[in-house]
């Protein structure tokens, strides 16, 4: 079908599809109009293309072509001039623009194919053999300029037809052409066909097959023809050798030849033949085939040809090949038994193929002709003659020959084998000694406890299944070593194999134990000595606590060896006291990996005290009180002490009245030495200070009153006594320094009031003495800070705190008493609610309260959670039954407690709490289709819609009255088609009656309750239309899905229900379903 002409109209940079006017468009520019045809159409030439010119779109056109450009388009697309085969048929816009002022107009152009295909006739007449029939001459070739010819054959008539006139007859065909565009061909082409009837027979030749090709080809003993590729090998000669042929696809296709297909009633030759078999050996035969040529136009009997050739035909079956042995190139076989070393084994029967005849088949070995199970040849089984064969490689050789005396022999070369392995016995178990360089090594043949072989036997070799001296110990050879790091590692596996002259191998297992059976030796030990406690307390003793005994090793160490592993362990003990007193014993111990007797070392040192020691005491001061704190008045430094105990103390006395101070403070301090102290129990001696003796005893620079060394006394001895008195003022100005912590009191008990006691503050002060008073509004003071029966509430509490200076200071503190009791709940259980008459009832937490009470006294408030707000609970009749619940109560400090409870809700009416009934159904065509997005009506109003599945459903207010019906709004052409038409003429004219009531409803297309004439009229129109819908019936009618027609082929026989109706409704209706009907579509062909 060609294309409707559109045209298109391009404004700025979008392009629009509109409806041509009848009128001109131009474009006027300044004071020049150009004017362009309004569409025009153009030819494509016999390339196909089209060449616009300015005079083709310009009306009027005059001046010099030149002056002129045309830019064509498709849509935004630019397209060449001429215009291609691409846009044939394509509505196009042509721009033409008169260049010297630049004013254009356009065209719309359609480009056409009008030309016709052409027919390559051919001049001559073909000529063909008669049995080839006329349908079997190819058409003569068409082409076209824009798309591809089609031929087509008008008739065909015969000229001559009596082929025994002349040996010919004469035909002609008559052909057209069309293209795509449905232009024909100018001119018819008469095609002429000469069919010809051979004089000369070519009777067949001779033939010979294989036996394996008529196998598996039977058929080519066929008097049918030969294949191509077989009959090119007749040329000058008599008989056809086709053996050599191996083209299954061509052997399938071939017979042994005819003498053509002269058979046909075309050529008026009739053919038979007659076969005389021949048997030969095996399976061989010939076939004496004589054939028999009647000419039907001359009725003689044909028995040559001018060639020579004469109607006997001889075709032989041979067998040309000799059986094919198929085996394998070599074989390996064992020897006969564990105490043999031949074999007289059985030899493989080779596979032998042999398609024409039987065969005979033979064995023969270096030892003789194969003995035969069946005593006359090979196929029944054959073993190795006596005496056998020995191991080693050996020649066998099979000869077959068929029944045509046709043979062939095969080589097969056997490998007779030893496979069986020696038989290694072990010496199970085996002891093995290191010697004082911590190795040895065994032998293989240490370990042989008498191995045998079937053969005879070649070498011993061993291996460590796990190595710890040497990785070479893993693979095979002569020998094994051991060493040092296999001793108490259990018994070593040991892999002893032995081969057989034939390279098989046997292996068992050996444990061996491996012993270091020499103790360590002890070659230096070092000798004991005495060092002083300076040496202990400055180098030895930190290490030592930290178990570091390398410190100890300034004082020698022991030496050891052993022939293995040697470990060599050091333990010390000491017992030094804290005055530098005591010993350090040493003891080395060597012992091997072995167990054997171990070696020991021992060497004492000891460590004697020296009592060299002094003091430097803190001198006299007088100290000013600062953030009411002391100044340090010192203390005394020791020096020297590295051996000694020293204690210091001192004792304070107090004196308040002092003159230029606020009190004064006589401290003696006293050093004590317990490391000699005892040994005289008091102050035996006074010692001099640095002043007094004149020496700087710690060395700082100078000789003061307050420094002193032991042993610097009046008895020139340490007696580890030294006493020393410091006067210490202290002038004192500043309050008191104060810090408190508010305090937080918690009411648990059963009373509203608790018993309190409020620390003091905490005082930092110079004075060692102060007084505290206090103020407060808490009530029931007890003095001391101790209060009774405090109800809730904040107080506050005023401390004044005086010095020994008359310094007085001031501090506030918060104290906070809360109830901490939770509220006890109590709850009303086993209450009955009613809902009211809407369904619906608010129930307040309160009235669940049965006494609960608080320890102080106050409000209460209740609710269902801990929200003190949800107090109120909302209920439908989605909740009637018994309902748990939770009350919670909360006290006026907030405290709050809850407890468990329950009560029924009722609908005591017996009908607050009813459900609505429910209506619904499926909706669904007589052809068991859904019907999708179907409007539900009930009494006359919409009310829902079908889903996907065409399903719907609603709910209905008790005792009323419904009428429900569907209703679907739907193209009324969709489904209606001729065909329609068609089967109901059909109907009425009895040729075809309609046998289901629906498409009984369906074709009643203008609702008359009968089908006639009148409905086809109605489709038809609504077809061509001429009407846009049905004129008494909606596009789709619905019919209660469970209404059973009276008559079927009479629907209207009683009025069938379009409306389910149900009368004071009660009780859900599930099954309110209607099946659709699709007005004129009688064959259900509507989509949805």
């Amino acid at each position: 079908m060609k294309p409707m002409f559109t045209p298109l109209l391009f404004i700025g940079f979008s392009w629009f599809w509109i409806l041509p006017e009848p009128e001109q468009f131009s474009f006027v520019h300044a004071t020049n109009t150009i004017a362009c045809n309004d569409s025009i159409y153009v030819s494509m030439d016999a390339n196909c293309q089209a060449l616009l010119h300015p005079d083709d779109l310009v009306e009027g056109f005059v001046g010099d072509p030149a002056d002129y450009s045309i830019l064509i388009h498709s849509g935004p697309n630019l397209v060449p001039n001429p215009i291609p085969a691409d846009y044939l048929w394509e509505t196009l816009v042509a721009t033409v623009t008169f260049d010297p002022t630049g004013n254009s107009c356009w065209s719309f152009v359609l480009p056409q194919d009008k030309t016709g295909p052409v027919i390559n006739c051919p001049a001559d007449t073909i000529t063909i053999n008669c049995w080839v029939a006329l349908d079997q001459v190819p058409a003569p070739e068409a082409y076209d300029n824009c798309s591809t010819a089609t031929l087509s054959l008008v008739n065909t008539m015969l000229i001559d037809t009596d082929i025994c006139d002349n040996n010919e007859v004469l035909s002609v065909k008559r052909w057209i052409a069309f293209d795509d565009a449905d232009n024909q061909s100018g001119t018819s082409c008469d095609q002429y066909i000469r069919q010809v009837r051979p004089t000369n027979i070519d009777f067949p030749n001779d033939i010979i097959w294989s036996c394996t090709q008529y196998a598996d080809h039977p058929q080519l003993i066929y008097p049918t023809p030969l294949a191509p590729d077989i009959a090119q090998l007749e040329d000058g000669i008599e008989v056809i050798d086709a053996t050599g042929v191996q083209d299954s696809q061509v052997l399938s296709t071939s017979g042994s030849g005819n003498p053509g297909p002269l058979g046909v009633q075309s050529c008026f030759y009739n053919i038979s033949h007659s076969d005389q078999i021949i048997q030969n050996c095996g399976s061989n035969f010939d076939i004496i085939r004589t054939w028999t040529i009647l000419d039907w136009c001359t009725n003689d009997v044909i028995t040559s040809n001018n060639e020579g050739e004469d109607k006997v035909q001889t075709i032989k079956i041979m067998d040309v090949s000799p059986p094919e042995i198929i085996s394998q190139s070599s074989l390996p076989i064992p020897v006969d038994s564990s105490t043999a070393c031949f074999s007289l084994a059985a030899l493989p029967i080779p596979t032998v193929l042999e398609d024409c005849s039987s065969y005979f088949l033979q064995i023969f070995t270096p030892s003789g002709e194969a003995d035969y199970v069946n005593g006359q040849d090979a196929s029944g089984g054959a073993t190795i003659p006596a005496p056998g064969l020995a191991p080693g490689n050996h020649t066998i050789t099979y000869v077959a020959t068929n029944a045509c005396g046709l043979s062939s022999e095969v080589n097969l070369d056997i490998i007779v084998y030893d496979p069986i392995a020696p038989v290694a016995l072990c010496d199970v178990i085996t002891e093995i000694n290191l010697d004082s360089d911590g190795s040895a090594v065994a032998v293989a043949e240490v370990f042989n406890d008498g191995s045998y072989d079937n053969c005879c036997l070649d070498e011993f070799q061993v291996r460590r299944m796990v190595d710890n001296c040497n990785q070479a110990n893993l693979q095979l050879g002569p020998s094994v070593s051991f060493c040092c790091e296999d001793v108490g590692t259990g018994p070593i596996q040991i892999v002893f194999r032995t081969w057989d002259c034939y390279e098989n191998y046997n292996e068992c297992m050996v444990q061996v134990s491996v012993h270091d059976k020499l103790p360590p030796s002890l070659d230096t030990c070092p000798l004991g000595l005495t060092i002083t406690c300076d040496i202990w307390d400055s180098q030895l003793q930190l290490p030592l606590s930290l178990n570091d005994y390398s410190i100890l090793d300034q004082f020698g160490t022991a030496s050891f060896h052993d022939n293995c592993s040697l470990t060599v362990s050091q333990s010390v003990n000491y017992q030094v006291n804290v005055c530098g007193y005591g010993q350090i014993s040493r003891t080395w111990t060597a012992q091997d990996d072995a167990g054997n007797t171990p070696a020991f070392c021992n060497q004492i040192i000891q460590v004697n005290h020296v009592s060299e020691w002094g003091v430097s005491f803190p001198p006299d001061q007088i100290g000013q009180c600062t953030d009411s704190e002391l100044p340090d008045f010192g203390e005394p430094v020791i020096f020297q002490e590295d051996c000694e105990l020293i204690g210091i103390s001192y004792e304070d006395q107090l004196f308040n009245i002092v003159p230029d101070a606020c009190y004064k403070i006589i401290r003696t301090w006293t050093a004590i030495n317990w490391c000699i102290f005892e040994n005289y129990g008091t102050d035996a001696f006074v010692e001099y200070s640095e002043l007094e003796a004149g020496v700087d005893f710690d060395q700082d620079g100078d000789q003061d009153n307050q420094t002193f060394f032991d042993g610097i006394n009046t008895g020139t001895e340490p007696d580890g006594y030294i006493v020393f008195k410091q006067i210490i003022k202290v002038v004192d100005t500043e309050a008191p320094e104060l810090s408190i912590e508010d305090q937080f009191f918690c009411i648990t008990g059963t009373d509203c009031g608790i018993d309190i006691a409020l620390p003091g503050p905490d005082v930092l002060d110079c004075s060692l003495e102060y007084d505290i008073n206090y103020f407060t509004d808490i009530p029931n003071d007890l003095g001391g800070g101790s209060f009774e029966e405090v109800t809730p509430g904040n107080y506050t509490v005023l401390y004044e705190v005086w010095d020994a200076c008359g310094n007085v200071n001031y501090i506030e503190q918060a104290v906070e008493v809360v109830d901490c009791k939770l509220p006890t709940p109590v709850c009303l259980n086993t209450i009955s609610v009613t809902i009211m008459q809407n369904g619906e009832i608010v129930i307040p937490a309160e009235i669940f309260d049965a006494g609960s009470y608080d320890n102080c006294e106050g409000p209460l408030y209740f609710s269902y959670s801990a929200n003190v707000s949800d107090s109120l609970l909302w209920l439908n009749c989605d909740y009637l039954g018994q309902i748990n619940i939770e009350i919670w109560v909360t006290d006026q400090y907030g405290n709050q407690d809850f407890c468990e409870t329950y009560f029924f809700l009722y609908d005591n009416a017996g009908n607050s709490c009813v459900a609505q009934p429910i209506v619904a159904g499926l909706v669904y065509t007589s052809s068991d289709l859904a019907m999708p997005m179907a409007d539900i009506l009930v009494n006359t109003t919409l009310a829902t819609g079908t889903d996907v599945d065409g399903y719907y459903a609603m709910s209905l207010d008790f005792g009323q009255d419904y009428s429900v019906s569907p209703l679907f709004e739907d193209d009324p052409l969709n489904g209606v088609t001729t065909f329609d038409q068609v089967l109901i003429s059909k109907h009425i004219l009895g040729i075809q009656p309609i046998q289901d009531p629906y498409q009984h409803i369906a074709a009643d297309a203008n609702g008359s309750g009968t089908v006639t004439t009148s409905d086809i009229v109605e489709l038809r129109k609504l077809i061509l239309g001429l009407s846009t819908g049905f004129p008494n019936l909606e596009s789709w009618r619905f019919i209660d899905a469970y209404y059973v027609f009276p008559n079927p082929l009479n629907p209207w026989e009683e009025p069938f229900p379009e409306v389910l109706n149900f009368n004071n409704l009660s009780e859900d209706v599930l099954d309110a379903d209607f099946i659709g009907i699709k007005v004129g579509d009688v064959n259900s062909s509507a989509t949805l």
